[in-house]
């Protein structure tokens, strides 16, 4: 449901933004992370020249993964911004290779995160990458727990995310 409600806003929402009314304080990001959704894109609307609110959905190796969130951007030079950030939505895919074929299974939950931008010299568009952390649900943790006992081994899972990125400034 969380996916059904989460699509019609952003498909509603995009009309919005192309027909110029918020072109200037918009721009679209293509990425990798979980604030672009996977592998996939973000679309951003400032509300002011320090908040923003976002909307992003992408391919996270299950299927269809998406967060929301907003984030408070400090100027740190002309070029240089800094963005603190927290969305919900995805924040881990477990997938197991087993006897019955392969189970991919999304989990869903809060996270926080800073990301560095950086602007281009020529126009407002930039290049953003930063470090997110996830708060991951007990049922990600106890579905780990019963495969282990299974006899499944796992790799480390990271307690920070990644996510780089490259923002269009929408004019």
């Amino acid at each position: 449901m969380n996916k059904l409600v989460f699509l019609i806003l952003f498909v509603l929402a995009f009309p919005l933004v192309l027909s110029g009314q918020f072109m200037d304080k918009t721009n679209i990001g293509l990425g990798a992370g979980l604030d672009y959704g996977g592998f996939g894109g973000r679309l951003t609307y400032s509300v002011s020249p320090k908040i923003g609110v976002f909307g992003c959905l992408g391919y996270n190796l299950d299927g269809l993964g998406y967060n929301v969130g907003g984030e408070f951007r400090e100027k740190i030079s002309e070029r240089y911004t800094l963005s603190l950030k927290g969305m919900y939505g995805y924040n881990a895919v477990l997938i197991v290779d087993g006897p019955q074929g392969k189970v991919k299974t999304t989990y869903y939950g809060p996270s926080i995160g800073i990301s560095f931008n950086k602007k281009s010299k020529r126009n407002e568009n930039f290049w953003s990458s930063g470090f997110i952390l996830p708060f991951r649900s007990k049922t990600l943790y106890n579905a780990m727990d019963d495969l282990k006992l299974a006899g499944y081994t796992f790799n480390f899972l990271f307690p920070v995310t990644f996510s780089v990125g490259y923002h269009i400034q929408l004019k």
